[in-house]
């Protein structure tokens, strides 16, 4: 099978670095555009005074952001409300990163600020704020969170109801990568039948897209961490779906064969430089298909077989 097309920083959906989406939701560009993070981190700040993931930390997201959130200091000064509440839908960085920068925001303008997110091994440290804890099915200021791991153990969607919007996190992003990463690989990101987001367990992850569809069947707008708005959201998990379970019946074909043998025969012309990241993305679908007892490996410890041949 020959390397597919590399989708080129050109070919990605131009983004304003801020953008009204709706009369409650307003798009912040992380600036921090690259091959992984697409035009960079998309962060969501909602009339609800909730902001949903803060960026890398690029210096220039403080002065963005800043002017966004002077009114809500004053509607928080004459209504008594509550503070600013900060959701990160996971632990990485370019979620996570901005955090300092916000409460810098907050402090300057005189309101409260909190930050939420499911536990996990990464939250504490000196560039950690205090982690307030989230769990499925907690609604915050009209938002339910939704736990989908399998971008990360943390990873979480936001359902809100009052517009039928999923903010989507990396669970499904808005178009291809940029990166020099052919589509075929379980970390590229894409938006058609040929490519899916990235992930670090592979069983977890087609959990998580089942379970969003079976909760929101006639879902249609997503809001995803990186990319242009999806419109067709039910369509795309579907497609994400449906390119896991092909790429999964081209890995078990192979079989018995060993991992360097199985991504000889399904990648024949990829580039040594991308060699580890295709083995990875085998070595996931190895993983997923071992857990469901589906097949083991041989005696020599190398060589992958049916579970019924060992």
């Amino acid at each position: 099978m020959a390397a597919a097309a590399l989708p080129s920083a050109a070919a990605l959906t131009p983004l304003a670095s801020m953008t009204r989406l709706s009369p409650s939701v307003v798009r912040f560009l992380g600036l921090n555009p690259g091959p992984f993070t697409l035009q960079g981190t998309n962060t969501y700040l909602l009339s609800s005074r909730v902001l949903i993931d803060t960026g890398a930390g690029q210096p220039d997201y403080k002065s963005l952001l800043a002017p966004y959130l002077r009114p809500i200091a004053v509607t928080q000064a004459a209504q008594q409300s509550g503070p600013l509440t900060v959701i990160c839908t996971h632990w990485h960085a370019d979620h996570v990163g901005g955090w300092k920068q916000v409460a810098e925001i907050c402090k300057d303008v005189g309101i409260g600020v909190r930050f939420m997110k499911v536990p996990s091994v990464h939250d504490s440290g000196p560039d950690q704020p205090k982690w307030e804890p989230l769990d499925d099915g907690d609604i915050i200021d009209g938002l339910r969170v939704v736990k989908t791991p399998g971008h990360t153990e943390d990873h979480i969607c936001l359902w809100y109801e009052s517009e039928n919007i999923l903010f989507s996190g990396d669970c499904v992003l808005g178009q291809p990568s940029s990166g020099r990463i052919p589509s075929m690989f379980s970390f590229t990101v894409c938006h058609n039948a040929k490519g899916t987001a990235v992930f670090e367990d592979l069983k977890a992850y087609m959990a998580s897209l089942g379970r969003i569809l079976q909760q929101f069947p006639s879902l249609s707008t997503i809001l995803p961490g990186h990319g242009p708005v999806v419109g067709n959201g039910a369509e795309r998990i579907a497609s994400y779906i449906s390119h896991r379970k092909e790429r999964e019946e081209q890995v078990l074909t192979c079989l018995p064969a060993s991992l360097d043998g199985i991504l000889s025969a399904l990648y024949p012309d990829v580039p040594d430089s991308v060699k580890p990241a295709a083995k990875r993305g085998l070595q996931l679908h190895l993983n997923k298909l071992k857990d469901e007892e589906k097949i083991g490996l041989s005696g020599d410890g190398e060589t992958w077989s049916w579970k019924q041949d060992l």
